[in-house]
């Protein structure tokens, strides 16, 4: 049973479509603001996988890191190589990649977080769109070449 629930989270996430139309932009600030925007959707509408995430993790569940992985890890894998491949074509400066796309994908999920979770926890609510035009910019401008 808990096999069928990781594929219907699988299914909701719809990253294979995403992951499609972006594999060719070679624009740093639409690909970042189109993956944000995505991610900000999905748990918009999913506010249950914040909950699974956020249960998982702090009740030490045995799937945890499988359930935190298929969540966040196609988002991180998918930014990680575009980067690279972004890097490869001299349109952004070396740095690790990696630390890059976990980073980003991070603060993306934390504002999710905020927005559904711990919404009116922090006082100024936080419009995912005010997060995006904030913080997509500030990692363009530190990546570009």
């Amino acid at each position: 049973m808990y096999e069928a629930v990781l594929e219907s989270i699988q299914h909701r996430l719809n990253t294979d479509q995403l992951f499609e139309c972006l594999k060719n932009e070679r624009d740093l600030e639409k690909l970042l603001t189109t993956i944000a925007e995505h991610i900000l959707a999905v748990f918009r509408e999913n506010e249950d996988l914040c909950r699974l995430l956020l249960f998982c993790t702090l009740t030490g569940h045995a799937e945890a890191k499988k359930v935190f992985n298929m969540i966040r890890g196609p988002y991180v894998q998918f930014l990680k190589n575009q980067l690279d491949l972004l890097l490869s074509e001299g349109l952004i400066i070396k740095k690790d990649n990696e630390i890059t796309a976990r980073c980003f994908i991070g603060g993306v999920f934390d504002c999710a977080l905020g927005c559904t979770v711990w919404k009116g926890y922090q006082g100024r609510e936080l419009k995912p769109t005010d997060a995006i035009a904030n913080n997509v910019p500030i990692y363009v401008r530190g990546l570009k070449a």
